[in-house]
């Protein structure tokens, strides 16, 4: 499957997920233009800004991530580095709360980054069910420790 291919596979599932945290925290997810691939925008490292109900103040930023399986499975979630250095990126110069979301299949977890943890570099990736070359990349594992169910 292409990258393409597999981006619209799983843009409805986001979506939904998107939804669901609406719920979870009381409040609106924006996708920044940039962000809208499935109508033609171009890529930006984060999916969404988190903003408060009623008003256009972000209130944080999130990046989101489905898994076809079960939370107990692993126990780390592989990202690329490359987006890790981004999200690490907002959260220097925005001062402003910045999230990984995870859906699980059988719970939605987070993580706020926090600038004291390092996570080590690999190159490795998506060994299984390879869509092409760029499946295996720079990746950090973030241990599942750090994430806990939304509120």
């Amino acid at each position: 499957m292409s990258f393409d291919a597999d981006v619209k596979k799983a843009l409805p599932h986001q979506e939904i997920f998107a939804k669901d945290i609406e719920n979870y925290w009381n409040s609106e997810l924006r996708q920044d233009v940039r962000t809208i691939r499935h109508k033609g925008g171009d890529y930006n490292p984060i999916d969404y800004m988190v903003i408060k109900k009623n008003t256009n103040k972000i209130m944080a930023y999130i990046e989101l991530k489905n898994r076809s399986f079960e939370s107990t499975k692993y126990d780390s979630l592989i990202i690329d580095h490359s987006k890790m250095v981004a999200l690490r990126q907002k959260l220097m110069y925005s001062a402003t709360p910045v999230f990984l979301g995870i859906r699980f299949t059988d719970v939605d977890l987070c993580y706020e980054l926090n600038p004291t943890h390092t996570f080590a570099v690999y190159h490795s990736g998506r060994t299984t069910l390879t869509r092409n070359d760029y499946d295996y990349k720079e990746v950090e594992y973030v241990p599942l420790k750090y994430f806990r169910k939304f509120k």
